[in-house]
């Protein structure tokens, strides 16, 4: 079944919640008997959960002399890597066919499109699925909106897909886009991402120095300055100035400059390459472990996920912590938004627009301010009531189960590449 199928990936091998959604993705095809390689120019995250589902992992190596920095270099030699392994399918059998499946446009997906135009002449028998990521049309695709375009309508493209119909829809409109965005949810492990039992939390809690009273905010990211870090701060600031006891802001992710200014600006020492990085704001403490393979536990020790993120196509951190049983605060921005709001397990906040207009109308930036009023307040109440945070826990794990686990997953990334099972 789908043993005439290679399915040739690359994407970020260093975002832990990027690469765990593409890893589950490439677990699930291959569980449909595909055969699945991914190219990558380091050894990627859940190499390990790769490995046990027969995915080949195919590392990139290059070496020149001439080119100051190494990236543009190092993303050529993944699309020769898989141009060779294509064509060499391709070749072996007139029924074999090609699935190339890229996340992120630069520079994995305008990787995978370069590999799709030079295998042409296999007409009817590659297909190439793009990902857009929330960076590309935030960031990157506004610097570069002509080639941004020219690769998302490009002929050599069988399918764009987006986590949410939120981003897809943003995309769609932004470039004027003719063909479909397939809204394909993103793959959640749910019985990787679990709550944890009361002794392993409190082990968890107290290898962190976190103590078992303590109410704990957890924030998961890339800590780029899209992921708005001051507004995190600010919303922890006041939760523990309306309660008697401490709050603790845990904070997972990379020590960037970005987060380095957010916490010199509210008054806190930077960050030095001991870790974790710990510090006191009044009532408010707060640590940082920096970038993490695994963040399950992370996600675990929260009371609560929160995520004020200026732009989001889906943010498959939250969704992880969802899956771990945790209520969720988040802008409104964010696609995984929209299960917050249909299932009832937390809260999403609006941001108040700036007057910053371009052909998209009103547009964040990185002074957009979240309209906060009645965000501690609910906070509070989460604080002293249990049960009520235990059942939003219970209905974020119940939208993440019906939305993004395995079956729902596997049978749409099936329908949309004609594969059986």
């Amino acid at each position: 079944m789908n043993s005439h199928i290679l399915v040739l990936s690359t994407a970020p091998h260093n975002f832990a919640g990027a690469a765990a959604a593409n890893a589950r993705t490439l677990v699930l095809l291959a569980a449909l008997g595909a055969t699945v390689q991914f190219f990558s120019p380091a050894q990627p995250f859940y190499a390990d959960a790769l490995d046990t589902a027969g995915v080949q992992i195919v590392l990139c190596g290059f070496h020149s002399d001439a080119y100051p920095t190494s990236d543009t270099v190092a993303y050529a030699s993944v699309a020769e890597a898989m141009l060779h392994s294509a064509e060499w399918w391709l070749e072996q059998n007139p029924a074999n066919r090609i699935v190339l499946f890229a996340t992120y446009l630069f520079p994995f997906c305008s990787a995978a499109e370069g590999v799709a135009r030079a295998l042409r002449r296999f007409d009817g028998r590659v297909d190439c699925v793009l990902i857009p990521a929330g960076s590309d049309i935030w960031q990157i695709g506004r610097q570069f909106p002509l080639i941004t375009r020219h690769l998302l309508e490009s002929n050599s493209v069988t399918a764009v897909a987006a986590y949410s119909a939120r981003f897809a829809n943003e995309v769609a409109c932004w470039i004027g886009m003719q063909r479909e965005i397939v809204v394909i949810p993103a793959a959640i492990d749910t019985l990787r991402f679990i709550p944890l039992g009361p002794e392993e939390r409190r082990a968890a809690r107290f290898g962190l120095g976190i103590s078992e009273t303590e109410f704990v905010l957890s924030h998961c990211s890339n800590h780029r300055p899209v992921k708005g870090l001051s507004h995190v701060i600010e919303v922890a600031v006041m939760l523990a100035g309306g309660l008697s006891e401490e709050v603790h802001l845990l904070m997972v992710g990379p020590i960037t400059a970005n987060l380095r200014d957010v916490l010199v600006a509210a008054g806190l020492s930077e960050p030095d390459e001991q870790l974790p990085y710990r510090a006191q704001l009044g009532k408010l403490r707060i640590t940082c472990v920096g970038l993490q393979k695994d963040v399950r536990l992370y996600h675990s020790i929260g009371d609560v996920a929160v995520n004020t993120s200026l732009h989001d196509s889906f943010n498959i951190s939250l969704a992880e912590a969802m899956a771990c049983e945790v209520p969720v605060l988040t802008s409104d921005v964010a696609g995984v938004g929209a299960l917050v709001e249909a299932y009832k397990c937390g809260v999403t906040i609006p941001f108040r627009h700036n007057p910053v207009y371009n052909d998209l109308g009103p547009q964040l930036t990185e002074t957009s301010k979240l309209e906060l009023g009645g965000v501690v307040k609910w906070l509070i109440q989460l604080r002293h009531d249990d049960n009520l945070r235990r059942r939003l826990g219970k209905r974020a794990r119940q939208a993440v189960v019906e939305c993004c686990a395995d079956a729902v997953v596997k049978s749409a990334w099936s329908k949309l590449l004609g594969m059986k099972g």
